[in-house]
């Protein structure tokens, strides 16, 4: 019977390693739509936490709110964030809402912004502001059109409003990228606790 491989997931690098039978380890990389969609979740997910955090702390349940941000790393950032050895404690998760405000507040506000162009840029022609009567000749002009991009035909004007709303998308999806990132040395250093990187030597 053929064994089946575990796999795991490292928190520094965001990709998972499967070992199989053999114990020999070999990376799995998730897909690229695959990432995009753990991106906006994680970025969706990020701030309401930080922010829940606060008063969960002062009320004396930091260690929930802790384990709440340590689970979404889990699923949807870089991976397993071990619990530090003495607790996480409130100080240090009232520290972390504080340092992860910012990028969380603007990575929400990009996700936001991403699903607002998907009905005015992909689905641009189901606007209350197009034309519905433009349906039925999509690639003649119509003067509902004259002042739209890629006007005046509602063909043109639609696939330039869906190729603005991707580029509008790829920018925000590189910046959170670049925000968790940031978010990930703070959860790192506040939340979990580092490994040594090597032993101690004997005298």
């Amino acid at each position: 019977m053929r064994e089946r491989g575990t796999a795991q997931t490292s928190p520094r690098t965001g990709h998972g390693t499967e070992r199989g039978a053999q114990g020999a380890s070999r990376p799995v990389r998730h897909g690229r739509l695959t990432r995009a969609g753990r991106l906006a979740v994680r970025s969706a997910l990020g701030f309401p936490l930080a922010l829940a955090a606060v008063p969960m702390a002062l009320l004396g349940s930091s260690e929930r709110a802790a384990s709440a941000q340590r689970t979404v790393l889990r699923r949807w950032g870089p991976g397993e964030l071990p619990a530090p050895r003495g607790g996480t404690g409130a100080a240090r998760t009232l520290r972390h809402s504080a340092a992860v405000a910012l990028p969380s507040a603007a990575c929400f506000g990009l996700v936001a912004l991403s699903a607002v162009v998907v009905f005015s840029g992909y689905l641009y022609g189901f606007r209350p502001d197009a034309s519905y009567g433009a349906f039925g000749h999509p690639f003649t002009p119509d003067h509902a059109f004259d002042r739209a991009w890629g006007g005046p035909t509602l063909a043109g004007a639609w696939a330039v409003h869906a190729l603005a709303a991707f580029g509008i998308q790829l920018v925000c999806l590189l910046a959170a990228g670049f925000l968790t990132r940031l978010q990930d040395r703070a959860s790192e250093r506040l939340l979990g606790r580092r490994e040594d990187s090597g032993t101690g030597s004997a005298h």
